[in-house]
């Protein structure tokens, strides 16, 4: 589906690379991890406010923060929290924006990203985008948990 499948953009990925380096080294303590997850959140609500307000796109460096810091469980837990029914609308189009900026040799990091669009797409019953979604995140890292579990509801007929 080409609302999230990545897009080479060689400029972005080595503001990616390099935003991966820099949040391992701060996150190389626990009190450097309480910070990256903190500011994780921070970003997610200002990316959030900015779609709410119309943005389609982000800078490079906001993107490439938030795609590396959606690798912590606790940040994806944040961007769940834009699943209800007002935001919908705007998190479906941050997370495919994310997502589509996971190309390789990153696409290891779209796992949380796609996951979190597949639970968006799901709560607005788009079983199809949602399960496309969850393929796409489980075939890159079959071992990411919240994925298969999300994938299991939907197949269910669970409700979101």
């Amino acid at each position: 589906m080409k609302e999230f499948q990545p897009t080479t953009d060689r400029d972005f990925l080595a503001v990616l690379g390099s935003t991966a380096l820099n949040f391992e080294k701060q996150c190389a303590t626990p009190l450097g991890q309480d910070a990256a997850l903190d500011t994780t959140h921070a970003l997610i609500d200002i990316a959030m406010r900015r779609f709410r307000d119309g943005a389609t796109e982000l800078g490079q460096e906001l993107t490439a923060r938030i795609i590396v810091g959606l690798q912590d469980d606790g940040a994806v837990d944040g961007g769940l929290a834009f699943a209800e029914d007002d935001d919908l609308l705007h998190a479906r189009r941050l997370w495919a924006y994310l997502a589509r900026h996971c190309a390789a040799p990153y696409a290891q990091e779209a796992v949380p990203v796609l996951t979190l669009l597949a639970f968006v797409a799901w709560r607005q019953q788009d079983l199809i985008t949602a399960r496309l979604a969850l393929e796409q995140a489980i075939a890159t890292d079959p071992d990411y948990e919240l994925a298969p579990g999300i994938h299991l509801g939907t197949i269910d007929g669970e409700d979101p």
